[in-house]
């Protein structure tokens, strides 16, 4: 307490510290989670003062393992940010003392280690999900919490990048996923096109972010109804295939799959109503989509810097990252052992997430942040260094 101290300063700097950023609709201000036990001081019920929000930790472990090699037995999502806490707690007194603190003080209790969250298994074709955000997210969550990345950051700005890593592991899988359903569904309308193995079908996806040239006006760049319409008609062509076909995709061959869809009267009929979904359809999925890749309107000191997307008035979203989010994805794709990459790898990188932007836009950017000098012919091989 600073005032029994005889310093309110110090009470002062700490919360200020500790404060995450802050809405400008939004009542309420969550806390930076520095320390487990901040962490743990707010909840999605609380934040959102909803009964019964979504498992959005049991969604990212599942983005994780789709990630992952295939046969992976290594630790959860959750067991790794653990390890990195623990990590941070240790080489930083004045956070191990605020964490205390939070658990005696506003908690009032100690926290124990959680039980383990039960590993969810491995599907055969997880060899085909390479350059996918799934395999982007359960690489980079692995690097950000080692040891390395968690000793070689700040903790603030630690923790603004693992949630940036975050937010795009899960705001971009959903979109890929939607660009997935709709790529599924254009096969099975089209008799002509042969499929042998999903690869097939990723060929012919849309690209789940468009992203075009920053010259272009507002409107041209626009996606917000673009994916939106996508996202919701992807949650009913979902459900059509759902009633169609009670067999998971991951235990029965993809050719015979689609051949019993495209037989299917039923699911060819009820694509046609999937394509003009009801208002309610997939609205939830696409407000957290669109929740976690948008700048947050923030007021005051606490402003979101991480966002990839940027509102323009009440009805247009583009593809529009400020420095810090350009910094963290191209420091990641240099990693710990280099200082510099090209500029090719980290479009190559936006790539595998699902965003495209224009080589001369991607160079201008890394431009503003610092972290590369501009090039007249718009060359991949422009170096990139890293933020720090």
């Amino acid at each position: 307490d600073g005032q029994v101290l005889g310093k309110p300063i110090i009470a002062e700097a700490v919360s200020t510290n500790v404060l995450g950023t802050r809405s400008q609709r939004s009542k309420s201000q969550a806390a930076a989670p520095l320390t487990p036990a901040l962490a743990l001081v707010q909840d999605l019920t609380g934040l959102l003062n909803k009964a019964g929000p979504a498992d959005i930790g049991g969604i990212l472990e599942s983005i994780y393992v789709l990630g992952a090699p295939v046969g992976y037995e290594g630790k959860t999502a959750s067991e790794r940010l653990a390890e990195a806490y623990e990590c941070r707690l240790a080489a930083d007194t004045v956070l191990s003392a605020i964490d205390s603190a939070v658990q005696d003080v506003i908690l009032q209790c100690k926290l124990r280690p959680a039980d383990p969250r039960e590993k969810i298994d491995c599907v055969e074709w997880q060899s085909e999900l390479d350059e996918t955000p799934f395999r982007w997210f359960h690489h980079y969550w692995n690097e950000i919490t080692s040891q390395r990345w968690v000793e070689a950051l700040p903790a603030r700005a630690w923790v603004d990048w693992a949630t940036t890593v975050l937010r795009l592991g899960l705001g971009m899988s959903y979109l890929w996923e939607a660009s997935w359903t709709h790529a599924v569904a254009g096969v099975i309308r089209s008799a002509e096109t042969e499929i042998e193995q999903i690869s097939d079908i990723k060929r012919l996806m849309t690209p789940p972010l468009p992203w075009e040239a920053h010259q272009l006006p507002p409107g041209m760049r626009n996606v917000s109804s673009l994916l939106r319409k996508r996202v919701k008609s992807a949650h009913a062509i979902r459900e059509s295939l759902e009633v169609v076909g009670k067999n998971s995709v991951a235990t029965i061959n993809i050719k015979s799959t689609i051949e019993m869809f495209r037989e299917s009267s039923i699911f060819r009929e009820s694509l046609t109503s999937a394509m003009s979904p009801s208002e309610t359809t997939g609205k939830n999925t696409w407000e957290a989509i669109s929740y976690v890749l948008t700048s947050r309107e923030s007021v005051g000191n606490h402003i979101d810097y991480y966002g990839l997307l940027r509102r323009r008035g009440p009805s247009i979203l583009e593809p529009d990252p400020g420095v810090e989010w350009i910094a963290v994805v191209a420091s990641l794709t240099c990693g710990l052992d280099r200082k510099t990459c090209d500029v090719g790898e980290v479009l190559d990188n936006l790539h595998s997430l699902g965003a495209r932007p224009k080589l001369r836009d991607l160079i201008s950017q890394l431009e503003a942040a610092g972290l590369a000098r501009g090039s007249a012919d718009a060359d991949r091989g422009v170096r990139v260094e890293r933020a720090f």
